[in-house]
């Protein structure tokens, strides 16, 4: 059973701005190992602590592994140890911006893999392209409608892991 927040409960809504979700890299298909029970390891980074907070307990209710880091270096040291299925970053963090940690995280071989997804109220045609470039595969504007999340989400295909 899916859980959704009731309207204007968790996701602050707003008439004057459009949700926005554009896809800006490869193509729309990922195969992850299954790496835990619990669904995909998640990755939340937000200067925002409430709305990291906020969308981590909506994505831990629907079935997910979810940790979440405050700053741009925090982010970079927590995928290096957990090594998350999906990231979702926030661009402007204090430290490293969001931009620069998907390129660190792009450099690394197990790093090519992982889906990354810009979380920003930036939506300019030339934040857009500068996300796309950085190595981000998804830009989806704030706020962001936990449907479209949670869609991205179901459609990543998981293949059990293999023995070594």
């Amino acid at each position: 059973m899916a859980l959704h927040p009731p309207p204007g409960r968790w996701i602050r809504r707003s008439r004057n701005r459009r949700r926005e979700r554009r896809h800006i890299g490869r193509p729309l298909r990922w195969v992850f190992p299954a790496n835990s029970p619990m669904g995909l390891r998640i990755l939340i980074a937000d200067d925002v602590q409430d709305s990291a907070n906020a969308l981590k307990a909506l994505l831990a209710a629907h079935g997910h592994e979810v940790h979440t880091a405050y700053d741009g270096a925090k982010t970079l040291a927590s995928t290096v140890d957990a090594r998350p299925d999906v990231v979702i970053l926030d661009l402007q963090m204090p430290g490293l911006s969001g931009f620069d940690v998907c390129r660190a995280i792009r450099r690394h071989e197990w790093g090519q893999q992982m889906l990354l997804i810009a979380h920003t109220g930036w939506v300019r045609e030339e934040d857009i392209k500068r996300a796309k470039e950085a190595g981000f595969d998804l830009h989806m504007s704030k706020p962001m409608k936990i449907e479209d999340l949670l869609r991205v989400l179901d459609g990543i295909e998981q293949q059990p892991a293999t023995e070594a």
